[in-house]
């Protein structure tokens, strides 16, 4: 019977990796290019050694981000607004059991006008219906 469990051991011992389990900006969205950090979430705590690189289009690194390692979060601060296109984030983390893991995946940042841009074209297009209104009042009262 030892031997049978014996026998049985090692194909019950299971080498467990740090997974993935929330990540921010999420696989396949479409992010505004002002977005400022990423931030990945894993199923145990995470060791130092960890590193998030964030890659544009053509796997160009973004330069200056910065990678922060809080228990099983583990982010990245991005120093500059983005151009819009396709980023590829690529990540190693170290496990608290020394085992390493990687991974990747992509978002794309908006092209376009972002929507902490808008509220001005709002404003400026009210001050233009404003001043003809009155354009328009000023002459009324001219040619009367």
């Amino acid at each position: 019977m030892l031997s049978l469990v014996a026998l049985l051991l090692p194909t019950l011992i299971v080498e467990a990796h740090a997974e993935l389990v929330r990540a921010i900006p999420k696989p396949g969205a479409v992010v505004e290019p002002e977005v400022r950090e990423i931030r990945l979430t894993f199923n145990e705590p995470i060791s130092q050694g960890s590193s998030i690189t964030l890659f544009a289009e053509g796997f160009r690194v973004v330069p200056g981000i910065r990678t922060q390692i809080e228990d099983a979060d583990v982010s990245a601060t991005i120093p500059t607004v983005l151009d819009p296109g396709l980023y590829t984030v690529q990540w190693t983390v170290i496990g608290d059991d020394g085992d390493a893991s990687e991974g990747s995946y992509q978002f794309s940042v908006a092209t376009g006008p972002s929507r902490a841009s808008w509220p001005g074209w709002l404003v400026i297009g009210l001050l233009a219906v404003g001043a003809y209104a009155l354009w328009r009042r000023l002459r009324r009262l001219g040619g009367t």
